[in-house]
């Protein structure tokens, strides 16, 4: 079931601009992303292709799937899915994600979120998502100007098996409405370093 999921979010994601959305004020836009490395809550999972499809209304509310494969130890590819609900205002991003998937070692979670963004010359924006199940914290902090943005993202909380700290650079791609992003990533546990490519294309 979750493999004719992943294979029909890959297809929508293309495809979302298409989509006759009969809600009013609203808009369907998808995602596509191929990566060397998907790097989820500091681990890594392996080359993936990624894809995700919303519709969001004029309110600034949205909705939609997240979908990866995953190739897990060199074995089976393992499916995961996501779900998002947000609201967002003008200078603040504030909301509830709901959030499922089976991702390995970490269990199903359902993630609250506060963020909270200034623009000025350079943009700042900071967030924080909270586990309910797990406990978890994990903090992304963001600056960005024109075509680049540079993330740094961390976990803390109950769970030993998630410590890490994220640094990621988000370039505009020479390709319309596409973006390439460089990760590097430290597990403060296991003490290992990874690091990851991504390619990522809107369909608006």
């Amino acid at each position: 079931m979750q493999k004719i999921i992943f294979i029909t979010v890959i297809i929508f994601s293309i495809f979302a601009k298409d989509l006759k959305v009969k809600i009013p004020n609203s808009i369907a836009y998808g995602n596509m992303t191929l990566t060397t490395n998907n790097i989820f809550r500091g681990i890594s999972y392996g080359a993936a292709i990624q894809g995700s499809m919303y519709i969001e209304h004029s309110s600034n509310i949205s909705i939609g799937v997240w979908a990866t494969s995953t190739e897990d130890s060199g074995t089976l590819l393992d499916y995961n899915l996501a779900h998002y609900l947000s609201f967002k205002s003008i200078n603040i991003d504030y909301g509830v994600d709901l959030t499922q998937f089976t991702y390995g070692n970490i269990p199903d979670s359902t993630e609250l979120y506060l963020g909270a963004s200034y623009p000025s010359i350079v943009n700042f924006s900071a967030k924080v998502y909270y586990g309910l199940e797990n406990k978890q914290y994990l903090s992304i902090f963001s600056l960005s100007k024109k075509i680049s943005t540079l993330i740094v993202s961390t976990d803390y909380g109950d769970s030993p098996d998630a410590k890490f700290v994220s640094v990621t650079l988000k370039i505009d791609s020479f390709i319309s409405s596409s973006m390439i992003a460089f990760v590097l990533n430290q597990e403060l546990i296991k003490d290992t370093t990874s690091i990851a490519f991504y390619h990522s294309t809107n369909f608006y």
